[in-house]
């Protein structure tokens, strides 16, 4: 059966009715029946279910069908996206939908170790991502990045020293990140984007000869953030995980 929202479709392979002239119930709950529909938002995940299957446009037949539950991890809509070279991209931002975080992310059959990818070179790069399931099947999302030659991301081999003394911690976090640097640190800025590309912190003028600031995060949602800390000269990209 595939579930879709809070139902599963009960004439989903189940059972191959000889007439066509019957019904599904459930009797503990019979609300929870809309014609083949069966609403499971509320059932316990691992547990089994009998509904029945009554047949009375010819013969009278009941048939038994006994159905367990599973978490089903997901990998998101499939998605693309237009970059430029250079440009610091989380691919978690190409997907769309019910996104399970934790998966393995491929390009050309090939694992790559993080979801944070610059690309220099223009083309085309087919990336997919796969999330495991235990009791079902894999779930594969494809993502189709366009990369361009448009300019306007500087080469983060060209960042200057400043980029390399500063750390971030703790990662993963809960409710706040102190971010160290060394004590003549120019001004940055510093953007927290989530995984559809909207920025939900800036901030501008950080760590300005200042070694540590400490940026909250607590009202943000669980999932997995690019902090990008910037300034005219060059960039860095880091990935935050917010639990």
């Amino acid at each position: 059966m595939i579930q879709i929202g809070n139902f599963v479709n009960l004439d989903d392979n189940i059972v191959v009715k000889p007439n066509g002239g019957g019904y599904w119930s459930y009797p503990s709950q019979q609300g929870l029946i809309q014609g083949s529909l069966f609403n499971v938002s509320n059932l316990t995940v691992g547990a089994s279910y009998d509904v029945y299957y009554i047949e009375r446009l010819v013969c009278y037949d009941t048939t038994v069908a006994t159905i367990s539950f599973y978490d089903y991890n997901s990998a998101g809509v499939d998605g693309t996206a237009e970059i430029c070279k250079n440009e610091p991209y989380n691919l978690y931002q190409a997907l769309s939908g019910n996104i399970t975080l934790g998966g393995e992310w491929y390009l050309g059959g090939s694992s790559i170790s993080s979801s944070q990818v610059v690309i220099s070179i223009p083309g085309q790069y087919p990336y997919y991502y796969v999330i495991i399931n235990t009791d079902c099947p894999n779930d594969t999302a494809f993502v189709d990045i366009a990369v361009h030659d448009c300019g306007g991301f500087p080469d983060i081999s060209t960042t200057k020293q400043d980029f390399q003394n500063i750390s971030i911690s703790p990662n993963p976090a809960s409710n706040h990140l102190k971010i160290k640097s060394s004590p003549n640190t120019s001004a940055l800025k510093l953007e927290m984007i989530d995984m559809n590309g909207r920025i939900v912190i800036i901030k501008n003028n950080i760590l300005n000869n200042a070694t540590e600031i400490v940026l909250s995060i607590g009202h943000l949602e669980k999932g997995i953030y690019s902090l990008r800390i910037y300034n005219d000269e060059g960039q860095n990209m880091h990935k935050i995980v917010k639990q």
